[in-house]
């Protein structure tokens, strides 16, 4: 029986990022702790980087249950938990931590929030040629779960090539596949090649990757932002007109959010209610 009596001290898990106003994982996590009748609390922090630690810290001085990380500190976070699950080790980035009676435990859902996404959109990516833009913690994660899972043709494209190229090491290290790695503003060249368009920069993907997709024939087929907001409005519209299916990030959002809530409680949690809070 869940937790009725409101005289019972509350659970409290927390996000941390700068900005999280946007955020919509509040919404959706209270809302299936209401709907559980359980008394636990989801609560957005806006953290300056300088306090990162002490943020962490508080987690369990405040005996907080658990925190999700969001951008920009899923790499740093690393420095601060107790340990990290074999998953956030592999790769270098931690968005959700588990208080567990004091240890704090780094873990990453953000792979297998994207892969259930995938599943949820009827997108079946096996033996696809996929090109994903970034090579930061969401892009580790969702690599990681995408060559642990299919047969597909990965390239990985970044600004700064270097860390591509170790990327691309490290996956092909553990998955043993053979793994691309390309320069973010020469990636156009090569564009129309790909079946499948992921992009997981904190930001647009530059111009001159859309206007190729627009004005030359090419057999991309989804274009896929990890982001979620009026800010794809733009871009996404102008794919779609040229028959490019696009997808934000609100299905990941989502089912990583559904992993986390699983790992502080140990229920599974009414995902129909949580989903109907992201629309």
């Amino acid at each position: 029986m869940h937790e009725e009596n409101s005289l019972i001290k509350p659970k409290i898990v927390a996000l941390f990022g700068n900005p999280v106003k946007h955020s919509l994982s509040p919404i959706m996590h209270n809302i299936a702790f209401d709907e559980l009748k359980m008394n636990w609390f989801y609560f957005a922090f806006e953290v300056d980087k300088r306090k990162l630690e002490e943020a962490i810290t508080g987690i369990k001085t405040m005996d907080f249950r658990g925190a999700n990380i969001t951008v920009p500190f899923k790499k740093q976070v690393c420095d601060f938990v107790d340990r990290l699950t074999n998953e956030a080790h592999f790769i270098g980035a931690v968005n959700t931590i588990i208080n567990n009676e004091g240890e704090l435990i780094g873990d990453n859902t953000d792979g297998f929030g994207f892969v259930r996404a995938l599943i949820a959109n009827k997108l079946n990516i096996e033996n696809e040629k996929i090109l994903l833009l970034g090579a930061g913690g969401a892009a580790r994660a969702i690599s990681y779960s995408l060559m642990k899972n299919y047969e597909c043709d990965l390239t990985i494209a970044n600004r700064t090539l270097l860390n591509a190229e170790l990327l691309t090491q490290d996956l092909e290290e553990v998955t043993m596949k053979n793994i691309k790695s390309y320069p973010l503003n020469e990636v156009f060249r090569i564009i129309s090649n790909f079946d499948i368009i992921i992009n997981t920069l904190p930001v647009d993907p530059p111009p001159r990757i859309i206007d190729s997709l627009i004005n030359n024939s090419n057999t991309c087929q989804i274009f896929i932002d990890i982001r979620y907001g009026k800010m794809l409005s733009k871009y996404f519209k102008a794919l779609e007109e040229v028959d490019i299916k696009t997808m934000d990030g609100k299905t990941m959002l989502l089912y990583q959010g559904v992993l986390s809530f699983e790992k502080w409680t140990g229920v599974k949690p009414p995902i129909k209610t949580m989903k109907r809070a992201l629309l």
